[in-house]
């Protein structure tokens, strides 16, 4: 297995970085999701919900309108990012039970102010945490008695080293983690094997982990 290169790329703030940003990834926000929104409707959950990493909010406002009893907190690094996602969902609506915390995942103070949730979920910022093991600990921590930890991320496979992508995309699966890395880090917590899954979706280079707290 071609050998792991992280990320070094920072979070993205400033006004310019944030709308080049925004509008590259406007478009295809609704395919850039898809694999996940599947497993999320398979969830059945509802209550306290915790986004980590929601950049613009594409994700952000999806997951409030599936859900609008649902109480969305949104932990994000960016204050240019927060205040656009913000806005993002006052057009759509929505804003009405999502509040946005700046802050990242791997930062104790912030992490043990937020309470304890019915499920925590990231897509695609899993690659980018230059603190892994301790993220992992926060987000489990997170979770109240059968809260589900929900990450969906890239998955580092050798052939898309082939493929024509750009700069970020190929950064960003250089920077992604195996399945078997996954797991070398849940068994490092404690976390039992039937506590979790993942799974690997089409197209492939996607990954889902989904991890149960079932309270032991």
């Amino acid at each position: 297995m071609t050998k792991r290169i992280p990320h070094r790329e920072e979070f993205i703030e400033g006004v310019q970085s944030v709308t080049a940003y925004v509008e590259s990834h406007r478009d295809n926000a609704a395919s850039h999701f898809r694999a996940f929104l599947k497993e999320f409707d398979n969830l059945d959950c509802d209550g306290r919900f915790l986004e980590i990493g929601p950049g613009p909010g594409f994700l952000t406002a999806l997951i409030a309108e599936k859900k609008p009893k649902a109480q969305i907190t949104a932990l994000e690094p960016s204050s240019e990012m927060i205040e656009f996602a913000q806005n993002h969902l006052q057009s759509r609506g929505v804003n009405g039970n999502v509040r946005f915390i700046r802050g990242s995942v791997d930062d104790s103070e912030v992490m043990g102010s937020l309470g304890e949730f019915d499920l925590v979920y990231s897509t695609f910022s899993l690659h980018h945490w230059k603190k892994p093991n301790t993220a992992w600990r926060y987000l489990f921590s997170k979770l109240k008695k059968n809260g589900t930890l929900f990450i969906h991320d890239l998955k580092r496979v050798p052939w898309l080293y082939h493929v024509p992508f750009g700069k970020r995309m190929l950064d960003s699966i250089r920077a992604a983690y195996t399945p078997d890395e996954i797991s070398d880090m849940l068994m490092t917590m404690g976390i039992a094997r039937n506590q979790y899954t993942i799974k690997t979706p089409f197209p492939y280079f996607w990954m889902s982990v989904l991890i149960r707290n079932n309270g032991n």
